[in-house]
C-alpha cells in the first residue's frame, strides 16, 4: 500500500497544481476524510490494535 501512496504523490501535485485555495482545501478535506475512514476500519477490524489479544495468539 505505500507503494501506491508514494507512486501517486508526484501525480497528485501535478494534477493539483493548477487549484485554487478553495479547491485545494475541498480536495484534502477529502484525502482527510479517506484516511479517517480507513483508520477507523483498521481500528475496528485489525489486529495490530490488540484487542486484548496477545501477540502470541495473533502469530499463532
Amino acid at each position: 500500500m505505500t507503494s501506491v501512496s508514494i507512486g501517486a504523490y508526484i501525480p497528485i501535485i501535478y494534477l493539483t497544481s493548477s487549484f485554487n485555495i478553495y479547491q485545494y482545501a475541498f480536495f484534502n478535506g477529502i484525502v482527510w476524510t479517506l484516511g479517517l475512514i480507513a483508520s477507523i476500519v483498521w481500528f475496528v477490524m485489525g489486529y495490530e490494535t490488540g484487542k486484548g489479544i496477545s501477540i502470541e495468539e495473533i502469530e499463532g
